[in-house]
């Protein structure tokens, strides 16, 4: 089956739903399919939406399948009622905009651009039931589907060997510098612990792009000024050897976004023996037994995650019990191929009773 993937950019840009992209590439490449990557420019809002244009010019009548990312909904969502006849075209949903905090004032014209995209395709990918249920809020329907959770990039542990470094915790945020991910909660939380006077926090280690919103990474590098010389590292982007090698020293990861659709970086955290610290708004609540296997907490409580690094920096045992839990249930999700042969299915079924044209 011949297949377009639509996209912004490149496959190898880092974020959790690019490496699950790759990873479908990849497996449905393995499986016999042949991809072809349709890109278009990422550029802010207001500009997607002008490349409508653009991605009406695609050509996906050479296609048995089209899936479009849901990230490019502002790219698509009038380009797709051009199309009357062709392939089916799915949407693969790592999570929506109108989940996300933004000013009241643009709320109801972003969800009318999101609504209008969904409506547009005729069936799902969903990395989690999270997302399912946020689609469903936006645009009620019953249109076909499939969740497939991603995995992590690195092998999981047998058993969990997680301890606390002499000096205090040493704790991990990773992803992209944007205000979305919590960054400036999270150092919050370690400012509030300093002024308290009992900090058990050794080091905050930063792993992401800064360059998304110089704005957002300008205000996030005031705050960190606000504790001692050295708290906060800031590591950039690094490579994968580098990136496991600081899992591997560290206790906890820390990264309290408004939302996440899935939050793979959690279950990569998890299989590593890392205690996780999520929002409970999104995916993490399918990944996370609160107070089990790592907490969650609600967008913004940074009062909260301070009580919570302070509870784990002095109760070691505490820490250690977690940290074995939390491998105990990443190991009980799927591999890339588990939930990749679940997509390969879904979609080879859809094709098939589709005859190969749309169904919506």
């Amino acid at each position: 089956m011949h297949i377009a993937l639509v996209i912004y950019g490149s496959l190898d840009q880092t974020s959790g739903g690019y490496l699950y992209d790759r990873k479908l590439v990849e497996y449905l490449q393995k499986r016999g399919d042949t991809v072809t990557i349709l890109s278009l420019p990422g550029r802010s809002y207001g500009a997607s939406i002008l490349q409508n244009w653009k991605a009406s010019a695609f050509d996906y009548g050479q296609f048995d399948l089209v899936i479009q990312d849901e990230l490019l909904h502002p790219s698509l969502f009038w380009a797709n009622r051009l199309y009357q006849a062709g392939p089916p075209m799915l949407a693969l949903v790592h999570h929506l905009r109108v989940s996300e905090s933004h000013p009241a004032f643009l709320m109801p014209l972003y969800r009318w651009i999101e609504r209008s995209f969904l409506s547009s395709v005729d069936g799902f990918i969903f990395n989690s039931s999270a997302t399912l249920l946020s689609v469903q809020r936006v645009f009620p329907n019953n249109r076909p589907y499939v969740i497939a959770r991603p995995a992590g990039n690195f092998p999981k542990l047998n058993r969990a060997g997680t301890t606390q470094g002499q000096g205090g915790l040493d704790i991990l945020f990773v992803g992209n510098i944007i205000e979305r991910k919590g960054l400036h909660t999270l150092i919050q939380a370690l400012i509030d612990l300093e002024q308290k006077g009992h900090s058990p926090v050794r080091t905050l280690m930063v792993v992401g792009d800064s360059s998304v919103d110089p704005t957002y990474a300008r205000r996030v590098d005031r705050l960190a000024k606000q504790l001692p010389p050295g708290r906060v590292q800031c590591m950039g982007k690094v490579d994968d050897e580098r990136l496991l090698s600081l899992y591997q020293s560290s206790q906890i990861l820390a990264v309290p976004s408004q939302h996440e659709g899935f939050g793979i970086v959690y279950l990569e955290a998890m299989g590593l023996g890392l205690v996780p610290l999520a929002s409970r708004d999104g995916g993490a609540v399918e990944l996370i037994d609160d107070g089990v296997n790592g907490f969650l907490v609600s967008p913004g409580d940074y009062a909260r995650i301070a009580e919570i690094i302070a509870r784990l920096g002095t109760d070691p045992v505490l820490l250690q019990r977690m940290a074995k839990a939390s491998v105990e249930k990443a190991r009980s999700f799927p591999d890339w191929d588990e939930s990749m042969e679940g997509i390969y299915r879904f979609i080879h079924d859809l094709v098939g009773d589709s005859g190969g044209g749309k169904s919506r």
